[in-house]
């Protein structure tokens, strides 16, 4: 499963001072400390802290790598880290240091950590794993009659704002189940039963049944888009957003993150202090423009959102915004910005 990232999580990263050393690996490859080890020098090259590369080591150190295929950390100037994990690769191994942090990998991934529940039905007990942002991954056992354990399920949905509820089909209770479970649960919340034969069939089912809820979403974000650009309230392009977001106009921003992409833009101390071209972003330093973006988006308190190349169905060169009039009025805001 993914390990889920939050606003917050990564606001606490935006607070800290830079530069920001990010770093993305494949664990599938070689050991992850041995990797870490091997760029660790190119990380002090490019003006790494001590206190970053150190906390990097540590981070790598006490990872834990089993059912992970991708493996990503960001520290701050001042040793401050925060560290995300996901069963596939990153697109593209990354050691970087710079003046905003390289977010984009955490953020798609997190797109693809939707809260969810995983529910196993016996004839003496109904188990429920969850998989989400605010709750351990402990079991709640409940009764096996469906209605009391649909009561339990359904407070654990809305405690957790999961997404899905996988139940493993076995007869008739997880049948009954489901049904209870339809009555209960907000119509946003996914209720599947899923056949499988065994407890890892079942395990990858919910993982493919996770993987189609956030494609959905994004699928979703795109097509907000185009109504709110038929009601004038989007802006489209790297120069349009680049001046909603100077103006703090942002509700949610859309971007696509290709990791060939190097095009550059100006970002300065504030949120609101970015440009295209360096002349009025005072104490300007250049930034790829995706990390630009994200930057200045989540400091507003935007959403974001991380889409696929878009050709004629989204922003033209892959970055546009929802706009909003006020400047307190949000729509999306930090819950829609990583598993909305």
């Amino acid at each position: 499963m993914y390990t889920a990232s939050t606003a917050p999580t990564l606001l606490s990263i935006l607070d800290r001072p830079g530069p920001y050393t990010t770093v993305y690996l494949d664990t599938t490859t070689a050991p992850l400390v041995a990797k870490w080890e091997a760029l660790a020098p190119s990380a002090a090259e490019q003006g790494a802290p001590v206190e970053a590369i150190d906390a990097i080591t540590a981070a790598a150190s006490s990872a834990v790598t089993q059912d992970i295929a991708g493996w990503g950390t960001i520290a701050a100037s001042d040793g401050t880290v925060v560290v995300l994990s996901a069963p596939e690769a990153t697109r593209e191994e990354i050691c970087m240091v710079s003046a905003v942090p390289h977010l984009a990998p955490m953020l798609e991934w997190g797109q693809r950590s939707i809260p969810h529940l995983a529910v196993v039905v016996s004839s003496d007990r109904v188990e429920t794993v969850p998989f989400t942002s605010v709750t351990t991954d402990d079991i709640t056992v409940s009764d096996p009659d469906p209605a009391a354990a649909a009561r339990d399920i359904a407070r654990l949905v809305n405690e957790t704002e999961s997404r899905l509820v996988a139940i493993a089909d076995d007869g008739d209770l997880a049948g009954d189940l489901h049904r209870q479970l339809l009555m209960l649960s907000p119509l946003s919340t996914t209720i599947e039963l899923v056949e499988a034969d065994t407890s890892d069939a079942f395990a990858d089912a919910v993982v493919r049944l996770a993987l189609h809820e956030g494609a959905s979403a994004t699928v979703a974000a795109l097509g907000e888009f185009r109504t709110h650009e038929r009601r004038g309230a989007t802006v489209d392009g790297v120069v349009e957003t680049v001046q909603a977001l100077r103006s703090g106009a942002v509700d949610l921003l859309l971007v696509h993150a290709d990791p060939a992409d190097e095009r550059l833009i100006w970002c300065g101390l504030a949120p609101t202090d970015i440009g295209y071209e360096a002349v009025g972003v005072p104490s300007a330093q250049a930034v790829r423009l995706v990390d630009g973006l994200i930057w200045s988006a989540l400091l507003q308190g935007a959403a974001v959102r991380i889409v696929p190349t878009t050709g004629n169905n989204g922003p033209s060169e892959n970055v546009g915004a929802i706009t909003r009039t006020e400047p307190t009025q949000r729509a999306y805001g930090f819950s829609a910005m990583v598993a909305a």
